[in-house]
């Protein structure tokens, strides 16, 4: 696996997987005892200026300064040359002074990927918040359970009605304190030029728009059956699209 990285580490204490996994080993010690042997301690550097020494006469020096050379010469380094690569996969729609390499359907695009792969990681959250706005509507809805359909229940309608569109406006009230963690990782992106935060934003509005559906049909189902109100189509997807603006309205507002 190649990640275009280096790591460098220092330990007191290195074992043999240590020794098999990384590509340059160099050793330090200052100590004038490390063997117990006058011949080995006579090819031993005992000061850092020794080791310089002896790694800079080394065939090992010059091997790696060719293996740096050729680096350097198929990866230039500099302005010119970042600013070369840069042109070379920047999209044909964007400027030339733009910092971002693709296309804004593109950062839109993989920010809704990354948006879905955070959520099928993280399950729990919307489900138990469907679960239990489930359980509200069916306890609020045995409330007024089966109301008549006369003139009698006209002031209980109305008040379902309101609280019905008051609650869903209110449901998305969360999203708030989503947005403020979100958002150090936002800027963070945003200063690495990965995509602008408005392709962010157009993000989190498309991908939660399952998450509101369900939310809306898990709340207002029970809650409009429970209490008998008008049993038609035509009223029930009336009834169900206010909710459902009503929701939009308040995530848009939070």
């Amino acid at each position: 696996m190649t990640t275009s990285s280096a790591a460098i580490i220092t330990l007191y204490q290195a074992s043999q997987e240590i020794y098999d996994t990384f590509d340059k080993v160099a050793l330090f010690d200052k100590s004038t005892r490390a063997n117990n042997q006058n011949w080995f301690e006579s090819k031993t550097p005992c000061t850092p200026d020794d080791f310089a020494r002896i790694w800079n006469n080394s065939p090992e020096q010059e091997k790696l300064t060719k293996e740096v050379n050729l680096y350097v010469t198929a990866f230039p380094l500099g302005w010119q040359a970042l600013q070369k690569e840069h042109n070379g996969h920047r999209s044909i729609s964007q400027h030339r002074t733009s910092p971002y390499k693709i296309s804004y359907y593109e950062q839109v695009r993989l920010c809704i990927n990354q948006s879905f792969q955070s959520l099928l990681n993280d399950l729990p959250p919307p489900i138990l918040s469907i679960a239990g706005n489930a359980i509200v509507s069916i306890i609020l809805g045995s409330m007024v359970y089966n109301m008549s359909d006369d003139t009698s229940s006209f002031f209980g309608c109305g008040v379902l009605l309101f609280f019905t569109i008051l609650t869903n406006t209110f449901l998305a009230s969360f999203e708030g304190v989503q947005l403020w963690d979100q958002r150090p990782v936002v800027e963070k992106h945003f200063q690495y030029a990965f995509y602008r935060p408005s392709a962010e934003a157009i993000t989190s509005m498309v991908y939660d728009l399952l998450n509101k559906l369900l939310l809306t049909v898990f709340f207002n189902i029970p809650f409009y059956f429970l209490t008998n109100m008008r049993r038609t189509p035509a009223a029930f997807l009336t009834f169900y699209l206010f909710a459902f603006a009503s929701l939009l309205t308040g995530s848009m507002l939070y």
